[in-house]
Formats: C-alpha cells, sequence, structure tokens
C-alpha cells in the first residue's frame, strides 16, 4: 500500500522521564521529635530504674529480723538513691499517735529534742492532710503546712506523704528534705515518692507483724539457740523461780518531813509601835529569852494622863462629901473607879513591853525581823517558836501500802545532808484521814525521833523505810499488779 504524499505524518516525541523527590524535611521539628523521643526513653528508662530500686528495697526490708532496722535501712537507702538532705520516717501502726521512727543519718534521735520535735510536727500534718504536700508550693494550702515552712526555710524543700496500706489503713508518714530547687526541677522524685508510699507501707506493716512481741522474740530465739544455752537460760529460768519464794522483809519507802512537836507564839500584847527585833527566824533562844520590844512612850503618856483625872475625880469626891452632894459623891466615885481600871492596864502594858520567848526552841518563822517603829496589831504573830529536842517526822505513805504497815512499826530515815547516816524511830500514829500532797493520795504516819543533839531541823526532808512483814520475793514483786487486776476483773 502507497502512502499518500499530502498525508501529513505525524511522529511522536519520547517525553522525558522526571524522578521525583520527597520534600526536604525542616531541621528544627526532626530535632523536636528526636528529642521527645530520647526523653520518653530516658523517663521510661528511669521509671524502670526506680521499679527495680524500689524492688530490691522491699526485698531487702521484707528479710531483715527487726523492724528498727528496717525502718533506719529505708531511711538510708531512699536519702542515698535520691541524693536528698535528710529523709525522715514516721510510724504509728496500729497506735493512734504516731512517733518518729528513723532519720537517716542518725541512728539514735532525742525526741525531746527541738528538731525531732519539729519533724513529728511535720510527719503529723502529712497524716492530717491525707495527701502528698510539697513545700514551698504556691498550688497548695500553707496554713495546713506551717511545720513544714519551718523546716524549709530558706535553702530547703520539703516532700511529705501519708503512708496508707491497701486496705486504706495509714500507719505513718515519709519526709524528705531536699535543697532549694532540686525537687521543683525533677517532678519525676515527686511521683515516684507518691506511687512507692502504698507498698513501702505495706512491706514495714509486715515486718512489726513479723518482729511480734517480745514473748514471740523471746520464744524464737530460744527456739533457735543451742542445748548448751537452752540448759543454761532453763536452769536460770528455775533459779528465778525458786528465789521468788524466799522470805524476805517487806519495806514501804515513802517520803519524810521534819516537823516540830509543838508550836509556841510570840504575838503583840495590843496595839503599838514594834520598837526593837532581837531575834530572826533560825535562831536558837532560851526560855523567857527577850525576841522583842514595843514602844511604850504612848503607853506612859495616857497612863499619866489617866492618873491626873483620877486625882481630879478624887478631889471633887471629897467636895460632894463635904457639901452632903451624896448622888454627886457616888458619881465620883464610880469615875474613880473606871479610871482606876484604865490605869491598871495601862500599867500592866508597861510592864509587859518587852517580849519573851514562851519555850526554848528555834525560831521558826517571823516576819517582823530587822524592822523598828512598825505598827502592829492586837494578837499579831510576831514569831514561831518550836523545841528541838524532840521532832516529830511525817511519812507520806501511799494508799496502796498502808494496809502493809501499823503503829509500832520500825522506820529507818535518812535525811538531805547527813549521807548514809540513818535514824531509827518508830511509827506512834496512823492519821485515819488521807492527804493530797505532791498531787498523790497519801495518808501520814507519825513518828518522834530524840534530837538532843540539835542537828535536826524542822523541814528537813528525807526518805524512810518502813519495815513491814516478811513476804515472797515473788510476792513483793508482783502484788501490786496482782492488786491492780483484782480491782479492775469485775467478779
Amino acid at each position: 500500500m502507497k502512502s499518500n504524499p499530502n498525508t501529513t505524518k505525524i511522529t511522536a516525541k519520547a517525553v522525558p522521564h522526571r524522578q521525583v523527590h520527597p520534600p526536604h524535611p525542616n531541621p528544627s521539628s526532626s530535632d523536636d521529635a528526636t528529642m521527645q523521643l530520647r526523653m520518653r526513653l530516658a523517663e521510661a528508662s528511669g521509671q524502670v530504674q526506680n521499679t527495680g530500686w524500689l524492688v530490691e528495697l522491699m526485698q531487702s526490708l521484707a528479710s531483715t529480723d527487726r523492724f528498727s532496722t528496717a525502718c533506719h535501712e529505708l531511711t538510708s537507702q531512699l536519702q542515698t538513691h535520691l541524693g536528698v538532705v535528710r529523709v525522715v520516717l514516721g510510724w504509728s501502726g496500729s497506735r493512734a499517735t504516731q512517733n518518729v521512727a528513723s532519720i537517716s543519718g542518725t541512728v539514735h534521735q532525742d525526741k525531746h529534742s527541738e528538731e525531732v520535735r519539729l519533724y513529728q510536727s511535720c510527719l503529723d500534718e502529712a497524716i492530717t492532710r491525707e495527701t502528698i504536700g510539697v513545700c514551698p508550693s504556691p498550688s497548695q494550702d500553707n496554713d495546713s503546712m506551717l511545720s513544714h515552712q519551718q523546716v524549709a526555710g530558706r535553702d530547703r524543700e520539703v516532700v511529705s506523704t501519708p503512708l496508707i496500706t491497701k486496705s486504706q489503713t495509714t500507719v505513718g508518714s515519709l519526709m524528705v528534705i531536699a535543697s532549694r530547687g532540686q525537687l521543683a526541677s525533677n517532678p519525676r522524685v515527686i511521683d515516684f515518692l507518691s506511687a512507692s508510699s502504698s507498698p513501702l507501707a505495706d512491706v514495714l506493716s509486715a515486718c512489726e507483724r513479723a518482729e511480734g512481741t517480745r514473748f514471740t522474740k523471746a520464744i524464737r530465739w530460744f527456739r533457735s539457740a543451742s542445748v548448751a544455752k537452752r540448759t543454761v537460760n532453763g536452769a536460770c529460768i528455775a533459779g528465778v523461780i525458786a528465789a521468788a519464794w524466799i522470805p524476805v522483809t517487806y519495806q514501804v519507802a515513802a517520803p519524810s518531813i521534819i516537823e516540830p512537836v509543838q508550836r509556841r507564839f510570840c504575838v503583840a500584847p495590843h496595839d503599838g509601835l514594834l520598837e526593837q527585833t532581837k531575834v530572826e527566824p533560825g535562831d536558837v533562844v532560851e526560855v523567857n529569852q527577850p525576841v522583842a520590844s514595843m514602844d511604850g512612850r504612848e503607853v506612859r503618856w495616857e497612863l499619866a494622863g489617866l492618873i491626873a483625872q483620877q486625882r481630879r475625880a478624887a478631889k471633887q469626891h471629897d467636895a460632894h462629901l463635904a457639901a452632903h452632894k451624896t448622888t454627886e459623891a457616888m458619881q465620883a466615885e464610880l469615875e474613880m473607879q473606871r479610871l482606876q481600871s484604865q490605869i491598871d492596864l495601862l500599867r500592866h502594858r508597861e510592864s509587859n513591853l518587852t517580849l519573851t520567848a514562851p519555850i526554848a526552841g528555834i525560831v521558826l518563822s517571823g516576819s517582823m525581823d530587822r524592822r523598828e517603829n512598825f505598827p502592829v496589831d492586837q494578837g499579831q504573830v510576831l514569831y514561831e517558836i518550836a523545841p528541838l529536842e524532840e521532832l516529830r517526822i511525817e511519812l507520806s505513805v501511799s494508799s496502796d501500802d498502808v494496809s502493809h504497815i501499823a503503829e509500832g512499826t520500825n522506820v529507818e530515815m535518812m535525811f538531805a545532808g547527813f549521807g548514809n547516816e540513818t535514824f531509827t524511830a518508830t511509827i506512834s500514829k496512823i492519821r485515819p484521814q488521807s492527804e493530797v500532797r505532791d498531787d498523790q493520795n497519801v495518808f501520814v504516819a507519825e513518828c518522834l525521833l530524840a534530837n538532843r543533839d540539835g542537828r535536826l531541823r524542822p523541814g528537813m526532808k528525807g526518805h524512810a523505810k518502813i519495815q513491814g512483814d516478811k513476804h515472797a520475793i515473788g510476792w513483793i514483786a508482783l502484788h501490786r499488779a496482782w492488786e491492780q487486776v483484782c480491782m479492775r476483773v469485775p467478779w
């Protein structure tokens, strides 16, 4: 077939192949994604490490024999792991109140120190708050974290969390003290403490239950001991039981105080001025020894006036008799008698201006020492004087022991200032009614003690041992507890 020359021949031209490339990525978005991925991987790795460390810690705590050792190991390991300043553990267990159980870096803490008391307040605030708390934190109520603010100060951060078991029982609290900014820059520490508080509470509760009481500890020790130790301990126990039946004298201990057998008072004979005092409290005086003197000028002036009035009345009486005025003479005579009575009274006061000691003894008290021209009232006590030849000893016997003593029981006493010197006496009287002394209900037993040398003074205190009946050592050691049980148990 021939081609038509007029026909136009169309030739297809080859289209060149173009390679399509993906758009170039943004360098900044790629770096952010990589950084986020690394952060997630680091966070996951940190969580895995914290979880592994927590599992190892819980296994270590569960293997300890003593609860106190577990508490110290927890605070020490937690301080090292977190790299903080201090970790404090408070524990209450089944009790109503909690105590500071352990402080990291401290083996024995003083419960009465100011620092431990401040930690105790922080731990109590953590239990009261019932949630984890951070101080300083602007998002939380700082009114419930006053103790936390004191601990934090200006260069510390404090995190506290209650320890709550799976059964929703609060058994204690945990507090972490770190440098300022250490916890704020690492919030994972707070999340770790919040997540680990419940497992730690369960483990510590199990450790406390496993430790048991002292009786169960003794049983475990006895079972694990060797035959020789069991034999020795059994022999010791048998010896103690046998010794409990040995009779000895039961001694009742009681505080004692020296009191005078009798007290005499030197009082002001009338109203007036105290001219001079001659003794002071503590001075030893004899019978009729002058102790003070009253000012007699006013008495003498009044006496002179009454004598003049009496003389005038006598002259009036004589004049009325001469004038045969019987009525006026009788009135004048009565006036003379009245004036004579007042004169006798003033002369008696004048003769008793010097006050003397009524008995020989020691001046116990006196408020008029070193006072001159001081006004006093009639009957006002100036001095209290007591004899020293014989003194009364008052023994404050507890109400629990009063039934074990009786009149005639021997007493051995020791007083302050006499070293090991003992004084012996016999109980002469037991007061029937109890008294309150030093906030205790006691019965006062009295005994007389000779004091010829005058060394003992009223007011001295000491300790006394009242010799009671003979009882077994076991009875002496256990009778108080048995009496308390008998009083509390309803029969």
